[in-house]
């Protein structure tokens, strides 16, 4: 015999009764039995919707007897004989069933309804109070149209509707009347006596943020929240689109700010990012529905328009977005105003692809960034990025590789005796297709692809082999070649240049190599070891076009130099302009009291050459006294050069 308390599935929901049981097996065995609960189970034993008791071996009891009358306050008892039945095959499978899914609905993270035929709640899992804002107490009989009002119930119940059922964005209504949106499945099956209904609500809000958070992320930038770069360029592949077919012309703007760099070392990258959001709000305040601002990356920013919702012309669009910029940036007591270049490029006068306004802006941008402009709109004539340029890079590796360059020889004449002492070599490039290529063009392709080196070794090769058979031939001269910046931070050039000069057996002192005031500024103290030791061995050194650099009259006393070359835009303006002519006056007396030679180069008439020598210019260089040609040209013309240039100091009266 034992006490509990019986739940009975019944048509108008739950009631409850008070019952005793009596045991009884065939082989009048007892069992101890645990109390009977709620319909769930303590111990050994629980009470199943058949009105089973249900051993945890998966043994079922029927149960069987009548109900006796309620006594006051204890409502029915019932007498019932219980006849052991042991469940295998498919009713074992289907008990287990049951209690899968008696497990994921108590452990599912979704609300989980169970509905009689007529819409009211009998059971429900542990989420949905706390999903649903009701107690347990008021969801048991709750008609479901109270929490899904927007679903035809009554044609669902009466088979209208076919199930299962997947229903999207339903919204459901909590006790507080606050709605949110699920995910509804509807489904059911018959127990025998009447249908079932099953309803699961899963809150898909969590899921939006999620799906929004997914659709934001990839197309902006997590710190300024600007558009990023991909967005940016799908964008305008949109607008192109509709601007070719509209006739429409696109003008991209691409920014970067000054001295950005040095804000985010001084005052730290914390600082630098929110100086990167000021950017951006400043922007953003300037941008229109037709126009759209990106953050490119670092502290890079793009802004695209089309021209006809600009309503102004596009030089004052430019002006007052970067104008914006200049509102100043408060970092505690401090204020900074933040500046910016750009770099402009349009559709279609520039370019019809994506790529190509990139890259017309990037060209354009640099140009700015070297220039006082603030922006610069595209011209295809500054810029060095050219398809030609890069087929030219490609060619120049194989001209090298393959013997295609030249050296041509300039004599340089002593302006005091009239000899021709030396020449100066200047590299050639003859293109098979472009023809003569001048090499203001291609030795910065070489220094841009890395080829200065394997340039300046080849230059100094031929060049002294040249001066080798000179040599044998009696034609004295010095010979000299232009080296790089990277020359002059290569610690093995000197011992290269010793093993040239010993394999072509030239004594050093017949070699002047040249060198710009620019590539000894680039890493002093690194020029100045490389070139000591170059002086050591005997190799004359001098400083080509001086006058155009920067460097410091103390910095080049100390450098171990022979002479200066003075450029030749100042000896070709020192007739028409007196400030040229002061500045070669001046170079001239400089050198001479550091004890160096002067070489003018650049001079193409007698004019000129008279007043270098009554300047006391040492040397002199230029079409004056012949133009760049071949060593086998200028061996057959040395004699002839010669005689001209001692005629020409005989008229002079030297």
């Amino acid at each position: 015999m034992i006490a509990g308390l019986l739940r009975k599935n019944l048509s108008r929901g739950w009631q409850v009764f008070f019952f005793s049981v009596t045991l009884s097996y065939s082989d009048q065995r007892t069992t101890k039995l645990a109390e009977i609960k709620g319909g769930s189970f303590v111990g050994e034993l629980f009470l199943n919707q058949n009105s089973q008791l249900v051993h945890k071996s998966g043994t079922c009891h029927d149960v069987s007897g009548k109900s006796n009358p309620p006594k006051r306050g204890k409502g029915y008892r019932a007498a019932t004989e219980v006849k052991d039945i042991d469940y295998s095959g498919a009713d074992a499978a289907l008990l287990n069933a049951e209690a899968i899914v008696d497990v994921i609905r108590e452990i599912s993270m979704d609300t989980v309804l169970t509905l009689n035929e007529i819409g009211e709640i009998t059971v429900i899992n542990p989420r949905s109070p706390e999903i649903l804002g009701y107690s347990e107490e008021e969801l048991n009989g709750l008609h479901i149209s109270r929490l899904l009002p927007g679903i035809p119930w009554q044609s669902l119940f009466q088979g209208k509707i076919p199930l299962p059922l997947r229903l999207y964005e339903i919204l459901v209504v909590r006790k507080d009347q606050i709605s949110f949106p699920a995910e509804i499945q509807l489904g059911s099956y018959n127990t025998g006596s009447h249908p079932v209904f099953t309803c699961i609500l899963r809150d898909v809000r969590e899921g939006k943020r999620t799906s929004k958070t997914f659709d934001y992320l990839p197309y902006h930038d997590p710190l300024t929240k600007l558009p990023n770069r991909s967005m940016l360029f799908e964008q305008i592949d949109r607008h192109l689109t509709s601007a070719k077919s509209k006739g429409q012309e696109l003008a991209l703007l691409v920014m970067n700010l000054n001295h950005f760099k040095d804000y985010n070392d001084t005052l730290g990258h914390s600082i630098g990012d929110r100086i990167l959001q000021h950017v951006a709000r400043c922007l953003s305040n300037q941008s229109q529905r037709s126009i759209t601002v990106a953050r490119l990356g670092g502290d890079e920013f793009a802004v695209t328009a089309r021209l006809q919702d600009l309503q102004q012309p596009l030089e004052t669009f430019a002006e007052g977005i970067l104008n914006s910029l200049e509102k100043p940036f408060e970092w505690g007591e401090q204020s900074f105003s933040i500046n910016a270049s750009a770099g402009i490029s349009l559709f279609p006068k520039h370019g019809e692809t994506l790529d190509d306004l990139m890259r017309c802006a990037d060209v354009a941008l640099h140009n700015a960034k070297h220039s006082d402009a603030k922006f610069i709109v595209y011209n295809p004539e500054i810029d060095p990025n050219s398809v030609h340029r890069l087929v030219l890079m490609s060619e120049l590796k194989k001209a090298l590789a393959n013997q295609k360059l030249t050296l041509n020889y300039q004599p340089k004449m002593d302006l005091r005796s009239g000899k021709l002492i030396g020449v100066e070599a200047l590299a050639r490039w003859h293109h098979e297709k472009f023809g003569f290529i001048p090499p203001d063009q291609f030795i910065p392709l070489a220094e841009h692809i890395g080829l200065m080196k394997t340039l300046t070794l080849w230059a100094l090769q031929q060049s002294l082999t040249q001066c080798r058979e000179w040599q044998q031939q009696g034609i004295h001269l010095h010979v000299a070649v232009n080296i790089s910046v990277h020359n002059l931070q290569d610690p093995t050039f000197p011992q290269e240049v010793a093993g040239l000069l010993e394999k072509n057996e030239i004594p050093a002192e017949l070699l002047v190599l040249e060198i710009t005031e620019g590539s000894i500024m680039a890493d002093p103290v690194r020029a100045m070891e490389i070139l000591s030791s170059l002086n050591q061995m005997g190799i004359r050194l001098s400083i080509d076009d001086f006058g155009t650099g920067y460097s410091s009259l103390g910095y080049l006393k100390r450098l171990p130099i022979k002479e200066l070359k003075v450029d030749k835009s100042f000896v070709q303006g020192m007739m028409d302009n007196s400030n040229d002519a002061i500045i070669v006056h001046s170079i001239i007396d400089l050198a001479h009291n550091l004890g160096l030679q002067v070489v003018a180069e650049g001079v193409e008439d007698a004019k000129m050459e008279q007043t270098l020598r009554m300047l006391n210019c040492d040397m002199i260089q230029g079409y004056f006294i012949c133009r760049p040609v071949s060593g086998q040209e200028l061996t057959s013309k040395i004699g002839e050069l010669s005689r001209r240039a001692s005629e020409y100091m005989a008229t002079q009266g030297r």
